[in-house]
């Protein structure tokens, strides 16, 4: 089952199991995962099922635009492994895992809150981001 995989600003980390077809993410809490990050929209993103299974994020024009892979994206089909930033808040799309117990679809709570990798995962990917953020402005500059 695929999963999304956030490291928060403040090092917290959560697993959440994408059950359903259709997700919305951003700070409201009327969205299926809310994100309290300040550089997170209200209403920041769409998360949908495709037809071969994995998802695509439609990014509903947040002021902080979603990031795929370091690279600014408002429609963009994730594979497994794909990181995405969301304001400060970094995730890592898995497309597959091994079995585990899911909340419900609608649950705010993460699915398996993570605490032994934390630290590699958020160094590995601020420094996949910073590295696409400093290829895009190298492009930009020459």
């Amino acid at each position: 089952m695929p999963k999304i995989h956030f490291v928060f600003p403040d090092g917290a980390e959560a697993r959440f199991a994408l059950e359903g077809d259709t997700f919305t993410i951003g700070r409201a809490e009327d969205n299926d995962m809310v994100i309290q990050d300040p550089r997170v929209s209200a209403h920041h993103l769409i998360l949908k099922r495709s037809q071969s299974g994995n998802f695509i994020i439609n990014d509903l024009g947040a002021t902080n635009p979603t990031r795929v892979n370091g690279r600014a994206a408002t429609l963009a089909e994730l594979s497994d492994g794909d990181t995405l930033l969301l304001g400060d808040t970094f995730a890592r799309y898995e497309a597959t895992s091994p079995a585990a117990t899911a909340p419900n679809r609608r649950s705010r709570t993460p699915s398996d809150p993570a605490t032994t990798q934390g630290g590699c995962f958020a160094l590995l990917l601020a420094s996949a981001s910073l590295l696409g953020v400093l290829i895009g402005t190298a492009k930009t500059l020459w």
